[in-house]
């Protein structure tokens, strides 16, 4: 009964060594292939004062911090929102540099520097 599980044991330990490896290789893979490329998220938003905040942090934290896809700028396009979205957005704008906030207006803008 030791023996079967101790096989297990290592069994399960070369798996995951092996899928570490493969996921190092897939992220340095990607890095590389994407090496020059220049990314631009764009979220289109309309009345989301409940949750645009959260989803600014996160897309920011999840893609912006993490370089292994290389995202240069967030840029939020607001909608003529007729709640607080506007306001949220423009006190982030003020705490994230990377952050940038048009109007429905200003929505030709995100095609500007490519």
């Amino acid at each position: 009964m030791e023996a079967i599980l101790l096989f297990i044991i290592y069994l399960l330990a070369i798996y995951g060594t092996l899928t570490l490896i493969l996921g190092i290789f897939g992220a340095i893979r990607t890095s590389l292939h994407l090496k020059g490329s220049k990314l631009k998220l764009v979220l289109v938003v309309k009345n989301s004062e409940k949750y645009i905040e959260f989803l600014v942090k996160d897309v920011i934290l999840k893609f912006m911090s993490d370089r292994s896809i290389p995202i240069d700028a967030l840029t939020v396009i607001n909608m003529n929102s007729v709640d607080d979205t506007g306001a949220i957005l423009e006190k982030l704008h003020k705490d994230v540099e990377c952050l940038e906030v048009l109007s429905e207006k200003e929505k030709e803008r995100v095609f500007c520097n490519f």
